[in-house]
Order: structure tokens, then C-alpha cells, then sequence
């Protein structure tokens, strides 16, 4: 029987969210209140049966590490496979693709007995397993085969993403500005031996150091196929993109297609008390994680884990990551507040439904702020 391994590919991501991605890397940023962006891939794979999971650190990944820990929480802490975090590999420069993360962990890598390897970024959200993926794979026989999307985010977005062109049911192209041709997710299947050859013997006039577009150099040589993913997915690669896919998830229509019943998202347990929510609370179409407490105005919001909101203050349209405090007389309108901060009586914090404002973490604001 074929086995599969995963990879959740953190080299060639960018950390693009602004303050989010100062102090962590893209993976780790909450997302839904409750989750990292990174729950998603792991719960896909583990999903798949995948059960040997490594991750490419690059940096900022110190909050990674404290969330994933020994992957207890997705069932990975297992005495045969299981999940590991490999090590940044580090040169005077900063000028690494991720083939040289593939050919620093090689010999992780070789010891698997795994004849295929699935990998996967953090930015692409979707809450689906890669079983027929993987059928469709080994059936063709292919070298590689790509995920695509039509995700309704990506047509939409200013961000040009590498769409695939087909031809014959093989993969011809993967370039951008493709019109009316799939998104390319960052996810993709390749044969251990394909990328062994593809790492290993480089040709001198290769292009790139990033796998996927040594791919894109060697379609003539290899069987590429591609296929769909036709549930809900999205992008977040940029800090509006994680603003408008978060609040998107309040209409519960939204909420439902990422969120389906019977496909739990796992994610790091914390023991948090049950939110209170006092006399004087106002809370209209917003999602409340645990531990807060409520006495404020929250509207058409997003408040992650231990969140105080006193009597008097007002939330529209934002987003509170873990332990702020919003004290009585702040108003926040379509605003990102890092966890931490503490926002005071003289706080007017508003930003633009397309542009927010953001905070970063820790800060003790304490001037009127407009954008």
C-alpha cells in the first residue's frame, strides 16, 4: 500500500499581515477566535490519515512551537511518526527557497517509508481531507498533482496567485495572469523519488531555488496533473484578505461551509471558564470565545480567548485577539487589536471596511487614532 507523508511547507511563505506577523510567523496567526491559521492544515492531513507531519520552520516561529508542541492535540504525539518542527537552515544570507529546506532535511525525509509526500502551506483555508487527492494521484500514476480552486476570494483579490493551465488532462502551465484558469492552493502531492531527482539534480540553468518553480521549468519532463477543490476555501495572504475572511465568517452561511457538522477543526486546548456576559452587555452577530468578559457594545465582531470589554466601550466590525481590554469609553470600528493591548477611555480607534487599522501586541494606546 502507497503511504503518504506530510509537509507543511512554512519556507515560502511570506509573513505579509503586517503588526500580526511581527512577532510570528503566518502559520501561527489566530484566526475564528479560536484557531491558527495552521489548525487547518494539520486537521486536513491528520484527516487524510496522515500520521507524519513535519513542518519547515523559517523564523518567527517561537509561537508556533508553543502552539503545536508535541501535536498531542491533533493525535500526533505517536512513537512511530507523529509530528515534528524542523529548524530554520541558516546562511549568511537571506536569500534561501525552499529546496534548500528539502535538501537540509533530506535524510528525515528518506527515512520515511512513505512513497509520497503531500505539502502544504498555511494561507490556503479550507476544512477537507485529501483522500480523493491522493486517489486520484496514485491512480494516474502522476509525478505530481496540484490542488486548484476557484475560490471567490482569489478572483476578487489585488494579489496575483499562480493559476494552472491544462492541456490533454496535463498540467501545461502555472504562471499568473491565466484568465479563467483554476488558483493553484499551495497544495500538491509529489512522489518521494520526483522530488529527490527534482532537489538533488539541478540542472545548472534552473531558474529558481523554490520547488514550485522548478516544477514549472521541468512540465515538459514530468506527468503534473491538477485537482479540484470544489468546498470552500480562502486566501490570507494579506492583512485585508485576514480581515475580510474573518468577518465573513459572521454571516453564518459563511460560517457553515468552512465549519461543516461532523468536521471539527482541531486546535490547542485551553481551559478557559465559560464568557460572562454582564447586565449592561450588547452583543449583536458576533462570534465570543472563552474566558471574556462582556459589559461593553460588540457589534458585528470577533473577540478571541480572554477579552474584557467594560461598560461603556464599543466594538464594530473588528477583530480582539486574546487577553485585551477595552476599557469603558473606547470605540474600535473596523479594527485589528493584538493581543494584549489595552485600550483606554480616550481610545477612538477606526479604520476603512477595505483598509483597517491595526494595533500591534502590547500596546498601551493612548491617543486618538483615525484612518
Amino acid at each position: 500500500m502507497n503511504k503518504v507523508m506530510g509537509i507543511i511547507n512554512l519556507a515560502g511563505e511570506k509573513d505579509s499581515l503586517a503588526e500580526l506577523t511581527k512577532e510570528r510567523c503566518l502559520a501561527a496567526v489566530p484566526f475564528a477566535a479560536r484557531y491558527r491559521l495552521i489548525d487547518f492544515s494539520l486537521t486536513n492531513m491528520v484527516r487524510s490519515h496522515i500520521n507524519e507531519i513535519a513542518i519547515f520552520a523559517r523564523n518567527n516561529y517561537r509561537s508556533l512551537l508553543t502552539h503545536v508542541g508535541s501535536g498531542a492535540d491533533w493525535e500526533l504525539n505517536k512513537r512511530h511518526g507523529g509530528l515534528y518542527v524542523l529548524p530554520p537552515y541558516w546562511k549568511e544570507k537571506d536569500t534561501l527557497g525552499d529546496v534548500d529546506y528539502f535538501l537540509h532535511n533530506w535524510d528525515y525525509i528518506e527515512r520515511s517509508q512513505a512513497d509520497h509526500i503531500l505539502i502544504s502551506g498555511s494561507s490556503f483555508i479550507a476544512n477537507t481531507d485529501y483522500h480523493k487527492l491522493i486517489e486520484q494521484h496514485i491512480e494516474q500514476d502522476a509525478d505530481i498533482t496540484l490542488l486548484s480552486t476557484y475560490a471567490p476570494s482569489a478572483a476578487h483579490s489585488e494579489i496575483q496567485r499562480l493559476a494552472i493551465q491544462v492541456h490533454d488532462k496535463f498540467v501545461s502551465n502555472i504562471a499568473v495572469n491565466i484568465s479563467d484558469a483554476p488558483i493553484f492552493t499551495g497544495v500538491y502531492i509529489i512522489k518521494k523519488s520526483c522530488l529527490n531527482h527534482l532537489v538533488h539534480y539541478r540542472s545548472s540553468d534552473e531558474r529558481s531555488n523554490h520547488l514550485i518553480e522548478m516544477i514549472c521549468d521541468n512540465l515538459k519532463t514530468l506527468k503534473v496533473c491538477t485537482f479540484a477543490h470544489r468546498e470552500y476555501g480562502s486566501f490570507i495572504t494579506s492583512l485585508e484578505e485576514y480581515f475580510r475572511e474573518n468577518i465573513r465568517l459572521l454571516d453564518p452561511q459563511h460560517y457553515l461551509k468552512l465549519f461543516q457538522q461532523g468536521k471539527n477543526v482541531s486546535t490547542k486546548i485551553s481551559n478557559y471558564r465559560p464568557t460572562k456576559y454582564e447586565s449592561t452587555a450588547n452583543v449583536k452577530q458576533s462570534i465570543i470565545s472563552t474566558g471574556c468578559r462582556i459589559a461593553g457594545n460588540v457589534e458585528r465582531s470577533m473577540l478571541s480567548r480572554a477579552v474584557t470589554v467594560k461598560e461603556g466601550s464599543t466594538i464594530k466590525n473588528s477583530i480582539i485577539l486574546d487577553h485585551c481590554t477595552i476599557e469603558s469609553g473606547a470605540y474600535i470600528e473596523n479594527a485589528i487589536i493584538d493581543k494584549y493591548t489595552v485600550l483606554t477611555e480616550k481610545d477612538l480607534i477606526i479604520g476603512k471596511i477595505d483598509k483597517p487599522h491595526i494595533i500591534g501586541k502590547l500596546n498601551q494606546v493612548s491617543m486618538v487614532t483615525e484612518s
